[in-house]
């Protein structure tokens, strides 16, 4: 599914060629210059230094490796569908969704497809073809991806107006508007527009996969980076990690979620022991084997510093056999 996505993606940007550009003003910004809509997003490293070894172009490419869930996936005006019949007699038959919601095909008539989900599209086109034709005689298949067109402002390289193929997620559109700044945050970006309002939270996508943090941008959405300085503290782990790391606090973090963070324990996290402090003072100890690691909320400022439990004895069994006075367990 991947390359089919990176193959459509391909196909559509290829049919905007020769698209103009044109000039766009932000408030309270300089004057920026209107993406082609046929350009892919150059590779380009987060600046922050409170997050180091992620790559939004790595992220970029995972988003279009990933499977796009037909279950999630709006429908929208632009997107194309093709009905391809297994008969060489019957041609294929094709059509884009409207502006009004609409797909058209020919010998079947006109489909609402406004606001359902890919997968309840798909079901619909087959339902209603089947009605002209044998179930058995044909296939439905999405053959390309509506471009959105998104405003990004706040601390990006160019804040402005960019058109992007709706499969891609935050943070691919904002490659478009050449990364973001020094001061931006990468955990409280917000996207909003056309009743939508999601948290946008790439470090958590970077580190725990989390797809629903690196949503999918729609037509008319508004991207806003805020500055972190602004925000509510930091937390860190430190010690028996792989990556030792200071994170942008975001409420709700929990104590797995930041040993995560850091690249997992180096070793067994039940041979450790988690500690956490703040301004200094030990807040809680925790052992590596506690189910309480996946609930522990954390505080802004936080510390976490794994240690290996000190003087730790295994005891087993085991048999001691040959020219011994006692041989046994």
């Amino acid at each position: 599914m991947g390359c089919l996505v990176k193959v459509l993606v391909l196909c559509l940007l290829a049919t905007t060629a020769g698209a103009q550009t044109g000039q766009v003003t932000q408030p309270g910004a300089t004057t920026a210059t209107t993406e082609d809509p046929n350009a892919l997003a150059s590779p380009y490293s987060i600046y922050s230094p409170l997050v180091s070894g992620i790559n939004l172009q790595q992220l970029y490419n995972r988003f279009l490796d990933a499977y796009i869930d037909p279950e999630q996936y709006i429908v929208g005006p632009g997107d194309g569908f093709s009905v391809l019949f297994t008969a060489g007699d019957i041609p294929d038959l094709s059509g884009e969704v409207g502006s009004d919601g609409s797909l058209f095909i020919k010998s079947v008539g006109r489909l609402m497809l406004f606001h359902l989900t890919l997968k309840e599209a798909l079901e619909k086109i087959r339902t209603e073809v089947g009605r002209v034709y044998a179930p058995s005689d044909f296939s439905v298949q999405m053959s390309t991806f509506r471009v959105s067109r998104i405003n990004i402002i706040g601390e990006v390289v160019r804040p402005g107006i960019y058109y992007a193929p709706a499969i891609w997620g935050a943070s691919e559109v904002l490659g478009l508007a050449g990364g973001v700044t020094p001061q931006a945050s990468l955990r409280n970006i917000r996207l909003t527009g056309f009743g939508t309002d999601v948290a946008v939270d790439l470090v958590r996508f970077a580190f725990l996969g989390d797809r629903q943090y690196n949503p999918m941008v729609c037509k008319g959405n508004l991207l806003i980076v805020p500055d972190r300085r602004g925000g509510s503290g930091h937390v860190a782990v430190t010690g028996a990690v792989e990556k030792p790391g200071v994170f942008e606090y975001v409420s709700g973090d929990r104590l797995a979620d930041l040993i995560a963070f850091g690249g997992g324990a180096v070793g067994k996290l039940d041979q450790m022991e988690v500690v956490i402090s703040n301004d200094g003072v030990e807040t809680a100890r925790l052992d590596g084997a506690s189910p309480t690691l996946a609930t522990q909320v954390l505080q802004p400022d936080d510390n976490i510093h794994l240690v290996w439990k000190a003087n730790r004895t295994e005891f087993g069994m085991i048999t001691v056999a040959g020219a011994v006075v006692r041989p046994g367990q």
